[in-house]
């Protein structure tokens, strides 16, 4: 067997099975129980994967949100379209935080300028 699918194998029983199923699952496959270095090199590994997956979703959104409010702050109707660069003064902001299970949809964000979002985490939302 190539030594990348022993590996993959390795990293696969490593991240997506809980400790007490993955003794079981390393000798059902043949293959010798990681030390605790190279296990804690594979979560760390996952946790990054992760990490990256996140920074991608909240891009998406950023400009799914940015692109649909026309480049105009939801709460001020500020725009500005610079024709030579790239940056936008905007942000995307979640209707319902995503961090408390708020939907991560675009059509649940709001467009607004740093400041008008600043003000919009001051003020409670009635759930």
């Amino acid at each position: 067997m190539p030594a990348w699918r022993q590996e993959a194998r390795k990293r696969v029983v490593a991240a997506y099975f809980p400790p007490e199923e993955q003794v079981a699952l390393y000798a059902a496959l043949g293959m010798p129980v990681p030390s605790s270095d190279e296990l804690a090199e594979v979560r760390e590994d996952v946790l990054t994967y992760k990490s990256q997956l996140s920074r991608g979703r909240d891009a998406r959104f950023k400009v799914s949100v940015i692109s649909g409010y026309h480049f105009t702050c939801a709460l001020t109707g500020y725009r500005l379209i610079a024709s030579k660069s790239t940056y936008v003064p905007l942000e995307a902001a979640h209707i319902h935080a995503h961090a408390r299970k708020g939907p991560d949809s675009p059509d649940k964000g709001l467009a607004l300028n740093p400041t008008g979002r600043t003000w919009g985490q001051a003020v409670p939302v009635e759930s």
